[in-house]
């Protein structure tokens, strides 16, 4: 038996017994330094599946204790930690390793110190992306659990968004929040309209900052293709185009405006091919659009419906 075997078989043993008045206190107390021990000395030897356990059992026996909730909070997060390393073991593949590691991690976050605002976010920023793998998991056999768990990974990086903003960190706030955007729109949940609220949203916001007001242009055209692969009418779509140029003259002399101006124009004439054409001009006229845009663009596509030889006018 090794030492953290030893330790964690002495802590359960602890944790079990009471005092002549029938109080255990002391003894819970003992099981929690055991347990501590006892995940030190597991991650140490790299069984990292075994510290997880251990730390869960030190956040318990502190919670039992009504004891710092600081130090609740680190074995919480430290199982988190270890179980995040088993996952990544495991290529992500199991659910119930996952599945742990979301407990550990909401436990920490239930008694962290508010105060404690960019460590806050660090951690919903992580919940948000254990949540975005563990959605896919559920999906098979649990597919509304799936889509709820999508939901809270949105909750959890518009959450941390929020605190970075009131910290100053502006740039990691919009990545969150695009991250929550992107989340929006994908399926299974394709909820377009928030998709593109939250990316008009903080377009505005760059706007506002002299450091960051190139980028506005950007994240309005993610804005746009929420809109168009939403099936908002061609038109409402100029117009609110039309406003956007106002607040920002510069985004009309952008490539990404003038394959918005085509894509209207396919909508409204139902040209697939014309779409095409436009789509693959932007992709020579700058890097290659990032994964996520090239998704949306192929939805955007998708529901470019070409006239039937009946409907053709002509003339």
């Amino acid at each position: 038996m090794s030492n953290a075997d030893a330790l964690l078989a002495e802590a359960n043993e602890e944790r079990g017994k009471k005092s002549c008045c029938g109080g255990n206190r002391p003894h819970i107390e003992r099981s929690a330094e055991l347990y501590e021990e006892a995940a030190k000395s597991f991650k140490i030897s790299g069984r990292h599946k075994e510290a997880g356990c251990a730390w869960k059992e030190y956040a318990l026996a502190l919670a039992v204790l009504e004891e710092s909730k600081l130090d609740q909070f680190e074995g919480w997060a430290s199982a988190g930690s270890s179980f995040e390393l088993v996952a990544e073991a495991e290529g992500w593949s199991d659910s119930n390793t996952v599945k742990e590691m979301i407990e550990m991690l909401t436990q920490a976050h239930l008694v962290i110190d508010p105060a404690r605002k960019m460590r806050t976010a660090e951690l919903l920023e992580k919940l948000g992306q254990v949540s975005l793998k563990y959605a896919p998991m559920l999906a098979h056999d649990h597919g509304q659990k799936g889509i709820q768990q999508l939901e809270d990974a949105v909750a959890y990086y518009k959450e941390a968004a929020n605190i970075r903003k009131q910290e100053g960190q502006n740039v990691k706030s919009q990545d969150d929040l695009r991250t929550a955007a992107h989340t929006k729109a994908d399926p299974p949940l394709e909820q377009y309209p928030s998709a593109a609220k939250i990316l008009q949203d903080i377009s505005k916001d760059c706007l506002k900052s002299a450091g960051l007001k190139d980028l506005a242009g950007l994240f309005y055209f993610e804005s746009v293709l929420c809109m168009c692969a939403g099936r908002e009418d061609a038109p409402d779509v100029e117009e609110d185009v039309c406003r956007y140029c106002n607040d920002d003259p510069a985004f009309d002399r952008s490539v990404e405006y003038t394959l918005v101006m085509k894509l209207i124009a396919a909508m409204k004439g139902r040209q697939k091919s014309q779409l095409e054409d436009a789509i693959q001009e932007y992709r020579s006229a700058k890097s290659a659009p990032t994964l996520w845009q090239q998704g949306m663009l192929s939805k955007v596509l998708s529901r470019v419906e070409e006239p039937e030889e009946m409907e053709i006018d002509l003339g």
